[in-house]
């Protein structure tokens, strides 16, 4: 279906561009208008603070528990070479006291050994020791 041109489709389609322009033209006036009007601006003064007061929080907070924990592990070292020192006081004593045990052993031992060695001299050689004994007094 071919439609033809008509003068009242041309008058139309004339009315409704001359609306359309108009709309068109309107819209732009308005953001124009809009555009260019006077603003106040407003700073938001109390959001700044609360951000700066924020901030200043959250850097304390990090400065005392990085020190805590500084402080903290100076600390556990401390502990920890407290409790090396006091084993090493007590392997000390320990070898100390074995070392005494063992002399008291080997004590014990050497005068065994030098009791089962050692003679005593028969009383058949006694006449012959006291002229020794004498002739040295001599």
């Amino acid at each position: 279906m071919i439609f033809k041109r008509t003068e009242s489709v041309e008058v139309v389609e004339a009315g409704l561009e001359d609306v359309l322009r108009n709309f068109r033209s309107s819209v732009h006036a308005w953001s124009q208008a809009e555009f260019t009007r006077p603003r106040a601006i407003v700073l938001a003064q109390h959001h700044r603070i609360w951000r700066s007061a924020t901030a200043w929080a959250l850097g304390c907070v990090l400065a005392s528990g990085s020190m805590s924990i500084g402080l903290y592990q100076h600390q556990h070292r401390e502990q920890l070479a407290r409790i090396a020192a006091q084993r090493a006081a007590q392997e000390r004593q320990m070898a100390a006291a074995q070392a005494a045990a063992q002399r008291i052993e080997d004590g014990k031992l050497m005068a065994a050994v030098d009791k089962d060695v050692s003679q005593e001299v028969p009383s058949a050689m006694e006449p012959l020791a006291q002229l020794m004994d004498e002739g040295a007094n001599q």
